[in-house]
């Protein structure tokens, strides 16, 4: 049972009037349609303008025959006489210009008559022009496939019903399988999505998330975050940092999410695993089919917590991969860590990552501290690693920063409490805006937890956690790049950066084939309750959807309409007018059935000797 992310949301997409506000109350004013209804509307819109483009010719056209009538010039003029005609019986633009070019060199035509034809087929030009880019420039009211969820009855965070004592074994499984799940979908999207990091040829769907990648900055210039001289010499701790990263950039649709953000860092150095080792319980060693180290951490009123044990086989098809957040036990949260852990008592989260590759050859020797192998093979040309176990710990925080304000939450261990956020984030702000701050801090305190670099190695083999592993064939690791152990840090704290983006899409509704007697939407309880108001408030991308500007949307139909109306001005004006006396004479009499009735007149009364050869009688 895995999340699929590619398909996730596609059945929760709003369809209909929405605003982004990442975009603004007026600009962010959103419709939402399946794709093929969507096509179906900007069809439409591009027929409108080509139609308000023939309407809108009916009325200059009545402007340019009323500017050029009003000259004092002599109406009778071949060549005035000419425009007025072709002004006021050509109803399209283009007709126009057809006609002033293909009559341009009849006679006589004097300088004024060649620069009013100029002027009239410059303008004739310019609307052709005009209403063809706007018939393009239509499809502009796209704004993409960015939708928002809509209300559904699952939404929310979705974990197992565990909270204390025993377990049961069906959902003990399930909450692994839920995290795993979690991990593995993280690590896809990275190895398939990111730009840098990418290993495989982006067969799987990268269009799914707001922003497609979270970037990070890296620096090696730090001090070691544990206790004064902790950290192994030869390796500068290594810190990634994702700088300020928007609210809406994760795809939180509200109010203030471009204002409000989150930073993640962490601070990671080789320690010595040497120092957190104790003997072995002699129960298990009395047992132990295989050799093995054990690992203790301890608060600073003495209390361990917990031991961590680690095997070391002579001969291995893969190392042993372990990593884990050193955390206070329950009710003891305001016992700081023991040295070397602590530093300063600063609020601060310690990860550790402990790797073991006893059982494992190295086709060539290296000085990398995770995979240190300089110890040459008994009776053979490959290297077996330096050390039992190799350790890397980490200092890991977070903060969250408003542009309201221009301050910053002091940073904080994870999963972080920022009892301070709203006067830091929001300042004076009304009562509903502190709410929509509150709701969505609270749902990013929740997910951080999930950026942890445990997180991202997750329960799984140490090959399949490892970049190293793509280079592991049956036991034997046949390179390891220069500085590998940054290039593992920086790939778990992608997947945790991933993991954050895919946690905020992942709430629009249950995973499926989650069985809802064993799991519990977290969102129901008490606790969390408020963060029922962000149902409906994710945004992400859907292929199967398009979105359209509102406000273009309704500027077309605006001015199509106004221009439709105008285009009766030549019946209109003329009329209200005449019920004043005036009369609109030049613009009747160059009306072309007019000219017919008169050139028809004109025929009549010119026709008035007989044809000598009609109704003469036969010899």
């Amino acid at each position: 049972m895995s999340q699929s992310y590619d398909d996730a949301g596609e059945g929760a997409v709003f369809l209909g009037f929405w605003v982004d506000y990442a975009r603004g109350d007026i600009l962010g004013a959103t419709l939402t349609l399946r794709a093929r209804h969507a096509l179906v509307l900007l069809a439409f819109l591009a027929v409108l303008v080509a139609f308000s483009a023939t309407r809108s010719w009916l009325f200059w056209r009545f402007l340019l025959h009323s500017f050029i009538s009003g000259k004092a010039e002599d109406a009778c003029a071949p060549a005035l006489l000419r425009h007025k005609v072709i002004i006021r019986n050509a109803v399209t633009p283009s007709a126009v210009l057809w006609s002033l070019l293909s009559t341009s060199s009849l006679k006589p035509n004097t300088r004024k008559d060649s620069q009013r034809g100029f002027f009239l087929g410059l303008f004739s030009a310019g609307h052709v022009l005009a209403f063809a880019a706007a018939s393009i420039l239509t499809s502009q009211v796209i704004v993409g496939q960015t939708v928002v969820s809509r209300i559904t009855g699952t939404c929310g965070q979705w974990t197992t019903t565990y909270e204390e004592g025993f377990m049961e074994n069906d959902v003990y499984f399930l909450g692994l399988e839920l995290t795993r799940n979690a991990t593995i979908d993280a690590d896809n999207y990275v190895r398939n999505c990111h730009s840098n990091r990418g290993t495989s040829r982006q067969i799987m769907s990268c269009n799914k998330l707001l922003t497609r990648e979270l970037s990070f900055r890296t620096e090696t210039d730090a001090e070691c975050p544990f206790g004064d001289n902790e950290c192994l010499t030869g390796n500068r701790p290594f810190v990634m940092d994702s700088g300020n990263i928007t609210f809406a950039d994760l795809g939180i649709n509200s109010k203030f999410a471009r204002r409000l953000s989150v930073r993640r860092r962490s601070t990671c150095a080789p320690l010595d695993a040497e120092r957190f080792r104790v003997p072995n319980p002699p129960e298990l060693a009395a047992n132990a089919l295989v050799e093995f180290s054990t690992y203790a951490f301890l608060m600073s009123n003495g209390t361990p917590i917990g031991s961590q044990y680690v095997r070391h086989p002579n001969v291995s098809l893969d190392y042993d991969l372990q990593a884990y957040a050193i955390v206070p036990p329950p009710g003891v949260s305001s016992v700081e860590l023991a040295a070397p852990l602590q530093k300063d008592q600063d609020d601060h989260t310690v990860s550790l990552v402990v790797l073991s590759g006893t059982g494992i050859i190295f086709t060539s020797p290296n000085d990398d501290p995770l995979f240190s192998a300089q110890r040459k093979a008994r009776n053979s040309t490959s290297y077996k690693m330096d050390k039992a176990v190799n350790m890397i710990g980490c200092d890991e925080r977070a903060q969250l920063c408003s542009s309201l304000t221009g301050r910053c939450t002091s940073w904080e261990g994870l999963p972080p409490l920022f009892p301070d956020a709203l006067s830091v984030l929001g300042g004076e702000v009304a009562e509903d805006d502190a709410m929509d701050i509150v709701r969505s801090t609270i749902l990013i305190q929740v997910l951080l937890q999930m950026t942890l670099l445990p997180e991202s190695v997750g329960e799984r083999t140490a090959a399949s956690a490892l970049q190293a592993g793509r280079y592991l064939y049956a036991g034997r690791q046949v390179r390891i790049e220069p500085e590998q152990w940054k290039r593992e840090l920086e790939y778990w704290f992608a997947i945790g950066l991933a993991r954050l983006q895919l946690e905020v899409l992942g709430t629009v509704e249950k995973p499926p084939g989650v069985d809802p007697s064993m799991a519990v939407n977290l969102w129901e309880k008490d606790k969390f309750k408020a963060l029922k108001e962000l149902c409906g408030g994710i945004k992400f991308t859907s292929p199967g959807h398009t979105s359209l500007s509102t406000l273009g949307f309704g500027l077309i139909l605006g001015m199509s309409g106004a221009l439709v109306l105008l285009s009766f001005a030549d019946v209109v004006v003329p009329w209200l007018l005449r019920r004043h006396g005036y009369e609109f004479q030049e613009w009747q009499q160059t009306d072309m059935l007019k000219l017919l009735e008169r050139t028809l007149e004109v025929e009549r009364r010119l026709d008035t000797v007989a044809e000598p050869f009609l109704n003469r009688e036969k010899p």
